[in-house]
């Protein structure tokens, strides 16, 4: 259809059939690429939802085994400081029993010495009297 100024205008039938058709076309292929956009999103979720479980339990485990070292070891540690308090308190008491043998052989020493200084001075004394 040819306007007075020479323009040309299709009709309302030509406009809505091809285009209509393209259009919906347009539509469908982008419905396509968005569905399969949306399913290799869904994917690709489902992937590092699966790899959080795994790092989650896998870091899980690594806190429960580190937890349960660490225990035994301070279970270790405590037996030998158990260990070693128990042989510094029988040594403690030994030096003890000695240092109280060696204080009464000490005053048996001293006991025997004043006599011996006596008996040397009654000697002395007898030896000057005669």
């Amino acid at each position: 259809c040819r306007t007075p100024c020479g323009w040309t205008f299709a009709t309302m039938d030509e406009t809505r059939g091809p285009s209509m058709k393209k259009k919906i076309q347009d539509l469908e292929e982008g419905m396509s690429r968005q569905n399969s956009t949306s399913t290799r999103l869904s994917e690709q979720l489902y992937e590092l939802q699966n790899s959080n479980k795994a790092t989650e339990d896998g870091a899980g485990q690594m806190v429960k085994d580190l937890a349960d070292r660490i225990r035994q070891e301070f279970t270790e540690l405590k037996e030998e400081l158990d260990h070693k308090f128990n042989l510094q308190t029988a040594e403690n008491k030994r030096l003890q029993g000695h240092i109280s043998s060696l204080k009464t052989e000490n005053q048996a020493l001293e006991r025997r010495t004043v006599a011996l200084e006596k008996r040397v001075k009654v000697l002395e004394a007898e030896m000057l009297g005669e």
